[in-house]
């Protein structure tokens, strides 16, 4: 028998299924994972735990602060940006 399983938090209905299903779901609705097990008697539908995604790198500055590079980085990068914007301003013109 078909059983249909909706989001526990939104209430969307996410799919059906029958006996012995086991599915992870993205609900289109919140954007939450939910956990779908499918029995014979029912359905149970939990927010499954996402996996935490990797910690974005940090760079570390202090070496760039210490020498007093920092500053003539940060003007390099602001000529070079100028340059760009100018050039591609002229490019689109042409």
């Amino acid at each position: 028998m078909k059983m249909y399983a909706s989001c526990p938090i939104c209430g969307y209905k996410l799919c059906k299924g029958e006996s012995g299903s086991d599915v992870d779901i993205l609900c289109p609705r919140c954007g939450k994972l939910v956990r779908v097990v499918i029995t014979e008697t029912n359905t149970n539908c939990t927010p499954a735990n996402a996996p935490k995604k990797a910690a974005k790198e940090l760079i570390d500055f202090s070496p760039l602060f210490a020498t007093g590079n920092f500053l003539s980085l940060i003007r390099m990068y602001e000529k070079e940006r100028r340059k760009i914007l100018y050039y591609g301003i002229l490019s689109m013109r042409c």
